[in-house]
């Protein structure tokens, strides 16, 4: 998918002007202050959709191990 993009980008892509600008490398000064005081300005931190996901990834998880580790003896008996 990279290369696509990549390679589609180049032909099909727009072409850029002699007068626009282009940021080659991370934002400088003033671009980067404003992103830093615009970013996560609620006041507050919010992540329920996180939260419910990793509940579910965990209680999936654990559920996982220990139904393992209980049927792991009835299929590997020891003897």
């Amino acid at each position: 998918m990279y290369i696509v993009v990549v390679v589609g980008s180049v032909f099909f892509g727009r072409r850029i002007g002699d007068t626009e600008k282009v940021q080659l490398g991370p934002a400088t000064g003033t671009q980067a202050a404003d992103a830093v005081a615009t970013y996560g300005s609620a006041g507050t931190l919010r992540i329920p959709g996180t939260v419910a996901l990793v509940g579910v990834f965990f209680v999936s998880f654990v559920l996982y191990y220990f139904v393992n580790w209980k049927y792991s003896p009835e299929l590997w008996p020891l003897k």
